[in-house]
């Protein structure tokens, strides 16, 4: 353990390594002053921990060993109000792991040909393999007066994979 406790240091611990390895990371502790790890307490615990090899500024990590792959993008949430100038859509993540954008497609119906609206993929905010994530908003201006549509937000990946959430409708 002290050798893969000096790998982790010597990392920066690296949420994205962190992850792949353990597959939940709960977070981390400064030890205690005798160089013991504290008992778990998430109201203590850090997202990220840099620590400074050959100081006092050691921490523990702790976490649950998974079989579970994060997704790219874990949302919070994703809406759309109409505007003046047309829809906006607003969302929210609490991770990104490995994203490095987005795209937004409608539709008219479920059912319906879906139309990226978006010219250009958009950007992360976040740093990839990030225990963060970001609020974002998009308009689409070319949204007409008076027709439902229906959203989904598509995110990809490093790697180009891509996965579709909702769809919302705004009427």
């Amino acid at each position: 353990m002290h050798t893969l406790t000096n790998f982790f240091k010597q990392v920066s611990l690296n949420s994205l390594l962190l992850r792949m390895l353990f597959g939940a990371v709960l977070g981390f502790i400064k030890r205690n002053s005798d160089g013991t790890c504290p008992a778990w307490n998430a109201s203590q615990a850090l997202g990220n921990f840099i620590s400074n090899e050959g100081t006092s500024n050691c921490g523990c990590m702790y976490a649950m060993i998974t079989d579970f792959t994060p997704l790219a993008v874990n949302l919070l949430s994703f809406t759309g109000v109409r505007v003046p100038a047309g829809i906006l859509l607003e969302w929210e993540t609490s991770n990104e792991v490995d994203n490095v954008g987005c795209n937004w497609a409608r539709a008219t119906s479920m059912e319906g040909q879906k139309v990226r609206v978006n010219a250009e993929l958009i950007p992360t905010n976040v740093m990839p393999g990030g225990l963060v994530g970001a609020a974002y908003s998009f308009e689409d201006a070319s949204a007409l007066s008076g027709e439902n549509y229906f959203y989904w937000l598509e995110d990809v990946d490093a790697q180009g994979n891509v996965e579709m959430h909702g769809p919302i409708l705004v009427p």
